[in-house]
Formats: structure tokens, sequence, C-alpha cells
């Protein structure tokens, strides 16, 4: 999930807690981490290993942080399959 992020280093953090332990209470998702993309206009992007794609949606069920529209700036969510043996 790529996403803007427009509020302080600790407001981070404590969304980076709250995503980690959202997908820690959802079977079927392995939570890898925030990274920095370099090909996209967001600002960080988290990734995750799901089982299916209703196990993705069960993670907002799960998280517990408010999204504030002056923090939260624009996000896109991008799904791949594989990986793919050629």
């Amino acid at each position: 999930m790529h996403f803007d992020f427009f509020g302080t280093n600790e407001e981070l953090k404590g969304n980076d807690a709250s995503m980690k332990k959202a997908c820690d209470k959802t079977e079927g998702v392995e939570y890898l981490g925030r990274f920095g993309p370099r090909c996209k206009k967001y600002h960080w992007t988290y990734m995750y290993k799901v089982e299916h794609l209703n196990a993705f949606d069960e993670i907002w069920t799960n998280i517990d942080y408010t999204k504030d529209p002056k923090i939260h700036g624009h996000a896109e969510e991008e799904f791949y399959n594989g990986p793919f043996d050629i």
C-alpha cells in the first residue's frame, strides 16, 4: 500500500506499530515493513504478504489508528500474484 504522510516521525512510528499489530491479529497476513518507494510518487509503502485478498481487507478491521486527512494523504493499493516459476 503506497501512501503519503504529513505527520511527525512519532506519528508515523505510531502508524507503523498499529499496522504491525493489525497484521499480527489478522490470519493469513505477514507484515513485511514500511519501505521507501523509488518509482512511485508516494512518501511510503507498507508491504504485506497475504494468503488471499480478504485477509488484506481484514487488516483494516483490526487497525486502531484514526485517519486524519491533514496527516494521511492519498493512498493506493497494488496487488501482485506470484511468484511464478518460468
